[in-house]
């Protein structure tokens, strides 16, 4: 559901019916199915009020964690856990529902790495042909030196945060060069329909501005 800043009218959107996306919900749905422990990172709960992709929520879903801050865990109906720690919680599929600053995945992976235990599967709720990053988490995994790998995440991650800090408050309405990465990648009626994916799953109106 998103709000129209020119009309003002509510509209419905289920974003994987695009024709971008069909393949790519049947690539999550597939995988949700297949998993028995799912920890959803980002508190928009559009996908579990919605019901996008099918899936037994009583008896699969762990809960919900703040992308911000990856220790604040909330259980997801009874579930009654002693443990709030990502790590401890041992998922066997993590859903990043919400990435604001595009350092979640990195900053998951740091977690598994200190914790010296092998992570589980992750899925993304963007293809990966709209995540530009994703081609440094790909190579960070190709590596077989663990501590290489935790710098990359490191060096990445910790930018991505810095880059958010600084242009929240200099400028809010300033590209951050992530995007300028997307806007050269992605065609223009690709960004557009990214745009509103983007905005529909953190609940902000949607606006016409492609820039």
């Amino acid at each position: 559901m998103f709000h129209c800043n020119d009309c003002h009218v509510t509209n419905y959107v289920h974003y994987y019916k695009d024709k971008v996306f069909i393949d790519y919900h049947d690539f999550l749905t597939e995988q949700l199915h297949n998993s028995t422990r799912i920890v959803f990172i980002g508190l928009n709960k559009s996908v579990i009020k919605h019901d996008l992709f099918k899936i037994n929520y009583d008896n699969s879903v762990l809960g919900l964690i703040d992308p911000d801050q990856l220790d604040n865990f909330y259980p997801y109906a009874k579930n009654e856990l002693d443990v709030t720690s990502l790590t401890d919680l041992n998922p066997d599929c993590i859903f990043i529902v919400d990435d604001k600053i595009g350092n979640v995945e990195f900053e998951i992976k740091l977690r598994y790495i200190d914790a010296k235990i092998n992570q589980p599967n992750i899925i993304h709720a963007l293809p990966d042909s709209m995540r530009p990053l994703i081609y440094f988490l790909r190579y960070a995994d190709s590596l077989n030196n663990v501590h290489l790998s935790k710098i990359i995440c490191l060096i990445i991650s910790s930018y991505m945060r810095l880059e958010y800090k600084v242009l929240s408050q200099i400028s809010p309405d300033e590209y951050s060069t992530t995007r300028r990465i997307i806007k050269k990648i992605i065609p223009k009626s690709a960004r557009i329909r990214l745009l509103h994916v983007m905005r529909a799953f953190l609940g902000m109106n949607v606006v016409r501005s492609t820039k």
